[in-house]
């Protein structure tokens, strides 16, 4: 096959450098209230583009505060197609993970924002007991393109989707019994209220957010199920991130027994799934948990950009199968594949909020 490429603009990447720096103004700004007494650490691992870093750095001197800019090389990678690794490090016997000089310069900082791929960070409890003194906003795997593409371009988009999200928030803290159907025959009930609810409203907010970080682009309310009260059939016709994050061919069909899945059906993706959990050989690769709902409306695109995009899609419905200690539940694995349905949907306690793949709440 001959593949013809062709090369930007200078006009087109003076182009998409102005938007990146738009982009990266409203972040600090409006989403994480950064102002001229902070001090920003800016933190990256070179999977971001430099002019994304220098964006940033560029912003956040724009607003009068203090940067500094940290390079590190993690101690593993995972690539965006196998994202649904990271959760190894959930059952790691040495859960240090992060670089010590990191730990120090997050905790001396303000503000941190993580423009790198290095999510096993999230279950180092060292890393997680700089919440409580650093805002922390982290951007992972997204190119330039899509940074310009997903994240808000004004203070009042910033605020409509803390809003909607806010909403679906606290509906979902209310609710004991969430049910959930669709045209493919899914079929899933299951209580909530015994795990916190992670709020990705896109705004940093103290204790909210996955534990009080906020990954961009932000738009999902989620929540751990409560151990072993979900059962039904769930069918799953969107994206994956297992064995590798991408679109599906076609639907997997799951059921699940007391929270466990117990059998998989479909045909060559159903296959694949059934392969890639058997060679964990873990049980808690079969855990069924994190119900989300997408609340998005920049967030369009399936196996593309980033599994923070599907999930976060507006009207999306999205569990995942593994681990879940990262989000407030008490599941460990080797695995955290996120799966996202195009047309759910969803009931709080009787209530529908999400109407065949349509927010109504």
């Amino acid at each position: 096959m001959n593949c013809i490429h062709f090369k930007k603009s200078h006009s087109s990447e003076v182009r998409l450098n102005q938007l990146i720096a738009r982009a990266a103004r409203i972040a600090l700004e409006y989403c994480m209230h950064v102002g001229a007494d902070d001090r920003v650490l800016i933190v990256h691992d070179d999977t971001a583009a430099p002019d994304t870093v220098d964006a940033f750095v560029a912003a956040t001197g724009g607003l009068g505060a203090e940067v500094t800019v940290l390079r590190y090389a993690p101690r593993t990678f995972v690539s965006m197609r196998e994202f649904g690794r990271f959760a190894e490090a959930s059952v790691w016997a040495d859960d240090r993970h992060a670089p010590e000089t990191l730990l120090a310069a997050l905790g001396a900082a303000d503000v941190g924002l993580i423009l790198n791929a290095d999510l096993r960070l999230l279950f180092d409890p060292r890393f997680l007991a700089t919440l409580s003194g650093t805002r922390i906003g982290w951007i992972p795997y997204l190119d330039a393109d899509n940074i310009q593409r997903l994240l808000p371009s004004s203070a009042d988009e910033v605020a409509e989707l803390h809003q909607a999200s806010t909403v679906v928030g606290e509906a979902m803290a209310a609710t004991t019994e969430v049910t959930i159907g669709d045209a493919n025959g899914t079929d899933l009930r299951m209580r909530i209220g015994a795990h916190r609810i992670n709020w990705s409203t896109g705004v940093h907010m103290q204790g909210r957010g996955i534990g009080g970080v906020q990954i961009w682009p932000g738009g999902q309310i989620s929540t751990a199920p409560d151990i072993g009260s979900v059962s039904g059939r769930l069918v799953i016709d969107r994206s994956v991130n297992a064995p590798e994050y991408k679109e599906l061919l076609d639907p997997i069909g799951f059921t699940v027994v007391d929270g466990l899945v117990t059998d998989i059906d479909g045909g060559v993706e159903a296959e694949r799934m059934r392969r890639y959990l058997s060679s964990l050989d873990h049980p808690g690769a079969y855990h069924l948990t994190e119900l989300g709902i997408g609340t998005n409306a920049r967030c369009v695109a399936a196996g593309y950009a980033g599994p923070c995009e599907d999930t976060h899609t507006w009207g999306a419905l999205s569990m995942a199968l593994g681990a879940d200690v990262h989000l407030g539940g008490v599941t460990r694995a080797p695995c955290h594949v996120d799966m996202t349905a195009r047309s759910a949907t969803v009931a709080f306690d009787g209530k529908t909020v999400v109407d065949e793949g349509r927010l109504v709440v």
